[in-house]
């Protein structure tokens, strides 16, 4: 869906103000394929400015980050968000590697859009290496991909790619209504920095100089709460999730205390 750009992400807010009145009107769903974390920001905060508030978003998961939105009558609001699994058109598949070649997310990631299936179409994808859980996926050369199933396109995704890359693969669909009964694994780290500023940060994170690191916030490297940081003087508040390109995506826990040379002890999650 709309990463950026003006006019495309006003596009997208017009139509997601349409498809929420014409869900009520005509009393059906209404649906609109996946997006990204920071797109799923900007559609609900533009959905509450204008009032509509028949609108849930859903990724198959409850840790999702891309999402689907789904439009609703009102009366069934309270069903849909009891049970998101049941009415929202997302089938998963199980994709599993044959062979000596160690696939991860970005293999199952290229492969899939390499054979023509659009980025929307594709929720999260989960790997033995993102997730924790007793779930058959943590096997190593496996994977779990959430699919937009609108007009069977789980299945035609499982009938007809038989190979990622040089490596050989099966895919099973799930049955409907499965979830996946895995959690996100994050590794913690200590960081003692000299200050929030998230140049400081950055620089703390990756092992990049503090002068690279504020080239990256400037050059649009950095992204804060999935929105582009701008300000390298930026101070950083709890639980902000902070993305820098090439070195992965942290999650600012909290201050944990002081070092012996005074520095602040902070302790970040960061993303497998």
């Amino acid at each position: 869906m709309v990463s950026g750009g003006s006019h495309d992400e006003s596009l997208l807010l017009s139509r997601a103000v349409k498809n929420a009145r014409i869900a009520d009107e005509r009393r059906c769903p209404v649906f609109m394929p996946f997006m990204d974390a920071h797109t799923c920001m900007v559609l609900s905060e533009h959905l509450k400015r204008e009032y509509a508030h028949n609108c849930l978003l859903y990724g198959g998961w409850d840790d999702s980050e891309r999402m689907m939105a789904g439009f609703f009558p009102y009366d069934m609001m309270p069903d849909v968000t009891s049970d998101k699994s049941s009415y929202f058109p997302i089938r998963w598949i199980l994709i599993k590697g044959h062979g000596y070649a160690s696939l991860d997310h970005r293999d199952f990631m290229g492969g899939l859009l390499s054979s023509g299936i659009k980025r929307e179409v594709l929720g999260d994808i989960l790997t033995s290496s993102s997730i924790s859980g007793d779930s058959d996926v943590v096997e190593e050369n496996a994977a779990y991909a959430a699919v937009f199933d609108m007009n069977g396109m789980a299945s035609y995704i499982a009938d007809n790619i038989v190979k990622i890359g040089n490596s050989g693969v099966s895919i099973t669909l799930c049955n409907e209504g499965f979830v996946p009964d895995v959690k996100r694994s994050f590794d913690m780290l200590s960081v003692p920095v000299s200050s929030l500023r998230l140049d400081c940060v950055v620089a703390e994170l990756t092992g990049l100089s503090r002068a690279d690191s504020k080239d990256a916030i400037l050059k649009g490297c950095v992204n804060v709460d999935h929105v582009p940081a701008e300000r390298p003087d930026r101070q950083l508040a709890e639980n902000s999730v902070i993305s820098v390109r090439g070195f992965g995506k942290y999650k600012f826990v909290s201050v944990t205390g002081q070092t012996r040379s005074g520095r602040m002890r902070t302790e970040f999650l960061k993303y497998k």
